[in-house]
């Protein structure tokens, strides 16, 4: 089974993403601390200058209460600097991920396509 991605005007990178890299993105995104957050996106991010955490709640999130995971999944740091890079902002944002790709949240833009392999 495939999944397309929606057509958009610029044409969305691939990468590479086997099982271990998306178990370290799940194991990453906190997913005690945000079951009803998102329930219809498996892991959601957000993303700025200061780095990559965890989404845990809704609405701007507290620096005493982010946990910072830029360094520790290269699929995570791959995607922020995609997405810093494609930004209409400086301010960074959050982006989902999930089988097919990784998404901006604020209006669903691919930032890039997933080719799973073992």
């Amino acid at each position: 089974m495939t999944t397309q991605l929606p057509a958009f005007a610029t044409p969305v990178p691939t990468i590479e993403v086997t099982v271990a890299h998306w178990l370290e993105a799940f194991r990453l995104s906190e997913p005690r601390r945000r079951v009803f957050l998102y329930p219809q996106f498996p892991l959601v991010f957000s993303c700025s200058t200061n780095g990559i955490w965890p989404t845990t709640e809704f609405g701007l999130i507290k620096e005493d209460r982010r946990t910072y995971v830029q360094g520790q999944c290269e699929l995570l740091d791959r995607i922020a600097f995609l997405y810093m890079a494609s930004a209409d902002t400086d301010q960074g944002g959050r982006f989902t991920l999930t089988l097919a790709g990784a998404f901006r949240t604020r209006d669903g833009a691919p930032i890039v396509a997933f080719s799973l392999c073992a």
